[in-house]
């Protein structure tokens, strides 16, 4: 029985003070047959001896829901993962979730305050499991419908603090389509920032759940011309997204089916397009903090974490993008013609600028108190600490 717990405690990366033994475990017994119990056992420990304490808190909640998932009527003649192959298990998941009142989608809000939903917890966690004990995939990266951009050739153009790990071509539904795209992918990876390139792969995946609809016989991008193209913006616009939503997803499936076009010479694609399809662009209204609103923010900022707190005041003073603030160089303290400046190095413009701040002495203390907690700060940035990008987004 003893076998059958895995302890957080056992594995020093995952012990942390004033947490009881029994807290922190998963329990193998919950597991129906003996074949489960081993696959799981390999996957957990293969977690615990390389994550943190967080994410296998996290991971023990979805864990619990399977183990759950796995004695329910439906499976009582399974014995093992392998009886069912990997869709059919997730597809019989997500429904015993429903029936149970457990989300299968998960909102997402990134740092620029941009919401999405993925597949909830639980769900990733036992495509995670699946994968981790289903054959090794030997193609080529760019074969496969999800690639893992750290397999890819080329060296990717990434944002530190918004980390992209895959591309999933999955929800392109027709398989022509889907290769061309990946190629386009491929091809504008090696000119074009990640966040760039992901946005093109959306409005992909949405143009393609539209054809599936609306025209099913269309399976190449070949096939396509401006009355499609038309009838489709008329549907993107009438979809519930904001202006600037839709002018850039115009713009990425233009760039995207013009690359395409190149490459496969569909001379169709590079001239689909027409200047008025794109909708005009609105100039954002410029806003302020009242006094009223900055004293109740910095009244919430003393509340805070230390870090946290510092990283705000920080971010205040400088009055940059959240990631250019979160991306302060250790020696971002500079002179230039005999004036103080901070360096900063804007993410979204891969550029570096110099900037005076009239409040030099109270940003260089506040910087000066970050740079002194280095130890738990990564060395290449100041604020990057673990969860400080997503705790300071809330805030701004």
């Amino acid at each position: 029985m003893e076998n059958d717990i895995i302890y957080f405690s056992d594995f020093p990366n995952l012990q942390e003070t004033g947490t009881r033994k029994d807290n922190g475990k998963f329990d193998l017994t919950l597991l129906p047959t003996q074949e489960l119990k081993e696959e799981f056992r390999g996957y957990i420990m293969y977690r615990c001896k390389n994550g943190t304490f967080r994410a296998l808190i996290q991971d023990r909640t979805a864990y619990n829901h399977i183990a759950k998932f796995l004695n329910s009527r439906i499976n009582r003649r399974i014995k093992s993962l392998g009886d069912r192959n990997p869709e059919k298990w997730i597809s019989l998941l997500k429904g015993w979730m429903l029936e149970q009142g457990i989300t299968i989608v998960k909102e997402k809000k990134s740092v620029y305050g941009t919401v999405s939903y993925g597949e909830a917890v639980t769900i990733l966690y036992f495509r995670n499991v699946l994968k981790f004990l289903g054959p090794e995939d030997l193609r080529d990266e760019i074969e496969k419908d999800v690639w893992e951009l750290k397999n890819l050739d080329i060296k990717i153009r990434s944002n530190p603090i918004y980390n992209v790990k895959t591309l999933d071509f999955r929800k392109i539904y027709q398989p022509d389509i889907r290769e061309e795209c990946k190629k386009a992918v491929y091809m504008n990876l090696q000119y074009e920032a990640i966040g760039t390139v992901q946005g093109e792969l959306t409005i992909m995946r949405i143009f393609s759940e539209y054809l599936q609809k609306e025209y099913s016989k269309i399976k190449s991008c070949s096939e396509i011309d401006r009355e499609v193209l038309e009838e489709f913006l008329i549907h993107l616009s009438t979809k519930d997204t904001s202006h600037s939503a839709n002018s850039s997803y115009v713009i990425s499936l233009r760039r995207q089916l013009e690359i395409i076009g190149k490459i496969y010479s569909y001379e169709r694609l590079e001239h689909l397009f027409i200047n008025t399809d794109i909708p005009p662009e609105v100039n954002a209204e410029f806003r302020v903090y009242s006094d009223d609103e900055m004293k109740r923010l910095n009244a919430e900022i003393t509340q805070m974490d230390v870090q946290i707190a510092r990283c705000l005041l920080i971010h205040q003073m400088l009055g940059t993008r959240i990631s250019d603030t979160l991306t302060l160089r250790p020696d971002c303290l500079t002179r230039e013609n005999g004036q103080d400046m901070i360096e900063i190095y804007q993410v979204k413009l891969k550029d570096i600028k110099n900037r005076s701040v009239k409040n030099l002495q109270n940003c260089y203390r506040v910087l000066l108190n970050i740079h002194r907690k280095s130890s738990v700060i990564q060395n290449t940035y100041l604020l990057m600490k673990k969860n400080l990008t997503a705790r300071c987004s809330i805030w701004l």
